[in-house]
């Protein structure tokens, strides 16, 4: 059986904030405080949080801003090349050879650990399309 050592969260913690991440974007959301004043008072706690939920939600994916990276695994996993113009053959190159370096771990599966990452980064593309879809 797996045993944690001493500090293992911190340090993964710590890897999390400070190590190389690759393009990423900061969106700070606008305030909610016209949004949360037209909730009900009527409703249950967890119906409350349910609709704070959503508001947030809605802000996350309206800011969202997906990277060549994102559509790579999606076309990947899609087994296609439906978003092959917003990547180069180069960066494609790169990022599954960084995928298949991530994907060797001690204690997960190959197959596994590069079904999960290939999910990480494409599900964003998944969310985005289905919110299109659904006029979100």
């Amino acid at each position: 059986p797996y045993q944690k050592k001493a500090g293992e969260d911190f340090e993964s913690i710590k890897q999390g904030i400070f190590g190389f991440k690759g393009e990423a974007c900061l969106v700070i959301g606008k305030p909610l405080i016209e949004e949360l004043n037209h909730i009900s008072p009527l409703l249950n706690s967890n119906d409350k949080i349910n609709e704070v939920c959503k508001l947030i939600d809605c802000q996350i994916y309206q800011n969202y801003q997906l990277f060549p990276t994102n559509y790579i695994a999606y076309d990947i996993l899609q087994n296609g090349n439906e978003f092959s113009d917003r990547y180069t053959i180069e960066q494609k190159e790169k990022f599954t050879a960084y995928l298949h370096k991530k994907a060797v771990t001690e204690d997960v599966s190959f197959e596994k650990m590069m079904n999960n990452l290939l999910h990480i980064y494409g599900n964003p593309v998944m969310t985005c399309l289905k919110n299109e879809r659904n006029n979100l």
